[in-house]
């Protein structure tokens, strides 16, 4: 990941092999780009979150459980997935609208 705000790119080798410069790279689940910024982060997490919507979606809706377990289910499941690292996000309005449409 490149630091300065120099346009030339940096040279670093290591056993005579050119590291490659990557606009983003997904390290431990979270993306992290150049830029520092966590928009890609957050439309991956939402990603995620829909999947694991869509494949819980039977037992949140179909099932003759109690209201309050299937919103609790869906707390730990869904919104789990979609806000984990949220605490180290720098949200702009931007991000913040993306996570207000996932909450619709």
């Amino acid at each position: 990941m490149r630091t300065s705000r120099q346009s030339s790119p940096l040279q670093i080798k290591i056993d005579q092999k050119q590291l490659e410069y990557v606009k983003y790279v997904k390290y431990l689940g979270s993306m992290i780009t150049n830029r520092g910024r966590c928009t890609r982060d957050i439309k991956s997490r939402i990603g995620m979150a829909t999947v694991e919507f869509n494949n819980n979606k039977k037992t949140l809706f179909n099932s003759k459980l109690y209201l309050d377990i299937r919103n609790k289910l869906g707390k730990c499941y869904i919104w789990s997935t979609a806000l984990y690292g949220a605490e180290s996000w720098p949200l702009r309005e931007v991000e913040q609208k993306y996570m207000e449409s996932f909450e619709m």
